[in-house]
């Protein structure tokens, strides 16, 4: 990433998005056109590092840490695609903008089709990078949050724990694991 970063000028720190503390990258100067970047499930700002150069030249570009990732909040809540939109729109008040053009990947393009659909006067173009979905089918969401869990305990150094049961036999990953200081019980992980 640092190698992608040489000899570009940007920023980087914290802004308070409704409350959530947010970390952010930014290059490009705020009197240019808002570029914001959401990245994937499990990401974070830095995967946008090959762009800032580029993209700063023409836009202000920022790249957050979606909420839950990366050095942003991780509240105690149910991470629902209309709570990452909710942060999305606090980010861009903290920016002090009412609209942007917004790029996602993955789940990122996701939140962005959201945006795009239910909150259209914010989005000024759209750019979907293999969006992860249209609608959250409960299925979908359980198994995102469940590789969430699984990413956060590899980085805090948690192997995952005891093979329990087989709920899906498709399952690369089955398992059970039940840890008190989560409070979250998963079946599988795919």
């Amino acid at each position: 990433m640092w190698a992608d970063l040489r000899g570009v000028s940007f920023t980087q720190g914290f802004l308070n998005a409704g409350g959530i503390r947010t970390r952010y990258i930014s290059s490009g100067s705020p009197d240019k056109p808002l570029l914001l970047c959401l990245h994937g499930i499990g990401g974070h700002a830095e995967a946008y590092s090959r762009n800032f150069g580029a993209h700063g030249e023409r836009f202000w570009m920022v790249a957050i840490d979606l909420l839950g990732h990366g050095w942003t909040d991780k509240p105690p809540i149910d991470y629902q695609l209309p709570d990452y939109a909710g942060h999305v729109l606090d980010v861009l008040k903290a920016l002090d903008r009412t609209k942007a053009h917004i790029t996602g990947e993955s789940i990122g393009g996701w939140i962005a089709g959201h945006l795009a659909v239910h909150y259209p006067r914010v989005v000024d173009k759209l750019v979907l990078n293999t969006a992860a979905g249209w609608t959250a089918h409960p299925d979908v969401m359980a198994r995102l949050k469940s590789e969430r869990l699984v990413r956060l305990l590899d980085v805090i150094g948690i192997n995952r724990i005891g093979v329990a049961h087989h709920a899906n036999p498709g399952c690369r990953f089955p398992f059970k694991l039940s840890l008190s200081i989560f409070h979250v019980v998963t079946d599988t992980v795919s």
